[in-house]
């Protein structure tokens, strides 16, 4: 079983992390806007999560269909621990075989 962080707030999942207990982190819009961040901020996030010791970041994007692309190569830009998670539309999963 693999636990996770759900937070944008660098001081709390740091301290999650240091435990030893999580594999990662994770964001979405609700957790992003909650702590003041937004979708330039992702880069941040994923750097001091992975030096704090995620194994891995996954972020949620919610999108259209025709935006689902766009916002999957911007993730997957972020670094190779990243995971896109977002709605299952039938494009969705065949851009998500696509990462593979």
């Amino acid at each position: 079983m693999k636990l996770y962080v759900d937070t944008a707030d660098r001081g709390a999942a740091e301290s999650l992390l240091a435990t030893g207990l999580f594999t990662g982190v994770t964001t979405n819009p609700t957790i992003l806007r909650r702590a003041s961040k937004g979708v330039a901020d992702l880069s941040d996030i994923y750097c001091w999560a992975i030096d704090a010791g995620a194994q891995e970041v996954i972020q949620e994007i919610v999108a259209e269909r025709n935006r689902i692309e766009h916002a999957r190569n911007a993730i997957r830009r972020l670094g190779n621990r990243v995971v896109h998670d977002g709605p299952a539309y039938s494009t969705h999963c065949r851009l998500l075989s696509l990462t593979n």
